[in-house]
């Protein structure tokens, strides 16, 4: 039995250094006491966080958020896809999924937890990155993507909670059988199953193999495209053990190659897509370079050159809404009009951007003179198309985004307003962190100056009264 409890514990120390995602395990007092490799390689930390806590690694403004996930967590027994921001050890931001489990001893005890931290600073993996994902392996129920285990005999030891969801079938239905025997293999089509055994072959021989695509078919009869690669466990001295194979479900990344098959046909909507993709990356990289910036008047500068920039427009402005006069106002503007736009207000339904902010909905146009909201506006002649979307959060306006082209006579169409409508969504959200900041400051403030100035007075009634008390000795004299 202790040595069935020290191999299974050698195989979990093993799957999750082989892991690619930061892997932390803490006692019940929510001390570190173990940690793998990918933590050191991804954020820089090593020996030092060992005894400490798992907050170490958390910006501060997300620490309310993971303490209530892992509240959350001891209550349910599990937490996923918690996506807060992680610290290097050089204090750089990274984003990241969070899953944690509590793990308990054989009589159901809780004795500690084991977090998997995913980083997700990367919009799109390469290929290279996806098939080194896939040859990693675990025996967490965290684990995103189903894995199960078997011995050098084909008998399955190990299979996760993913593997049991995706298949319709409880881990007891497959540990302890043969792969051959696992309930649903009649169903699989031969050539499927054929495909599987190379790949066995060749993780044995090679410590790893794949990844390579088939179809596997669930008791419910759905046909599964999955990729799959496999990862050999090793014991001390060197000798193959175990293979693990991990699963992923690439439905919607066949739905996406057959779309781009079918694009590809036409070759002005294959270029079109293309180009949409790299406006996505671009406001994306540039959005998150923006929520780095310090001064209101930096994030609206930043967000209209990112927009102009990403969408190809001659200029456009970002407009504020004034809570208390009930107008917007022109903070920032490009184009050969800035001058006299910076500055302006402008009521809400007035005007093209008004009306935009009063309907809290993404606009556009084309051809001024045609527009009722430019009726005799000569200064706004020229503008060949134009966009206004609303800055909103949670329904709540905060300002209006607006673009224009005078030069170019392409046209902005329906899907250039998704794309900056998600570029305004995080621009709003941005700006109402950083007016509340500045009026928390602002309060803070105001406080310190009221406390100075009592503290002022109270020692100027001090100084009065000790005066007092030397004239009337005085007067006595």
């Amino acid at each position: 039995m202790e040595v069935k409890k020290r191999t299974t514990a050698k195989m979990a120390t093993e799957m999750i250094e082989g892991m690619m995602d930061a892997v932390v395990i803490t006692d019940l007092e929510g001390r570190i006491t173990q940690f793998n490799q990918v933590l050191t390689e991804s954020f820089g930390w090593g020996k030092e966080v060992m005894g400490k806590l798992p907050t170490i690694f958390v910006a501060e403004r997300d620490i309310p958020k993971v303490m209530d996930g892992i509240k959350e967590c001891i209550e349910k027994g599990f937490i996923r896809n918690l996506e807060c921001t992680w610290l290097t050890k050089d204090k750089k931001e990274a984003p990241v999924l969070l899953n944690v489990k509590l793990l308990r001893e054989a009589k159901g005890n809780p004795t500690g937890m084991i977090a998997v931290a995913r980083g997700i600073t990367e919009l799109k993996r390469t290929e290279e990155e996806r098939a080194r994902a896939a040859t990693l392996a675990t025996i967490v129920d965290a684990m995103i993507d189903p894995v199960f285990v078997f011995d050098l005999e084909g008998r399955c030891v190990f299979a996760n909670r993913a593997y049991s969801q995706m298949f319709g079938m409880e881990p007891k239905d497959i540990v302890g059988k043969s792969i051959m025997e696992i309930p649903g293999i009649e169903k699989q089509k031969p050539e499927e199953v054929e495909k599987f055994m190379p790949l066995i072959r060749e993780a044995i021989e090679r410590s790893s193999a794949g990844p390579m695509e088939l179809v596997l078919v669930a008791m419910d009869g759905r046909e599964i495209p999955l990729s799959i690669a496999g990862g050999v466990i090793r014991d001390a001295q060197g000798n193959p053990t175990h293979v693990v194979a991990v699963l992923r479900d690439i439905t919607e990344l066949k739905r996406a190659e057959e779309e781009r098959v079918r694009a590809a046909a036409d070759r002005a909507r294959a270029e079109e897509m293309e180009k949409r993709i790299q406006k996505m990356r671009f406001i994306y990289e540039g959005s998150r370079k923006m929520a780095l910036s310090l001064e209101l008047d930096e994030i609206y500068n930043r967000a209209l050159e990112l927009a102009c920039t990403a969408m190809e427009a001659d200029g456009g402005s970002v407009m504020a809404f004034d809570e208390k006069t009930g107008e917007l106002v022109v903070k920032v503007a490009s184009g050969s009009q800035k001058e006299i736009a910076i500055g302006k207000r402008l009521k809400l339904g007035e005007r093209f951007a008004g009306h935009a902010a009063q309907m809290k909905r993404a606009l556009s146009m084309h051809d001024v003179e045609d527009e009722p909201w430019f009726k005799s506006l000569k200064k706004f002649e020229g503008i060949k198309s134009g966009m206004s979307i609303p800055l909103l959060v949670k329904d709540k306006l905060v300002g209006v985004l607006n673009l224009k082209r005078t030069q170019r006579d392409e046209k902005f169409v329906k899907s250039d307003l998704g794309l900056v409508s998600i570029l305004a969504d995080y621009v709003a959200s941005i700006i109402e962190r950083k007016r509340a900041e500045e009026k928390l400051e602002a309060r803070v403030k105001e406080l310190e100056e009221f406390h100075e100035v009592a503290v002022g007075r109270e020692l100027k009634m001090k100084q009065m009264g000790a005066e007092l008390e030397r004239l009337r000795a005085k007067g006595e004299k």
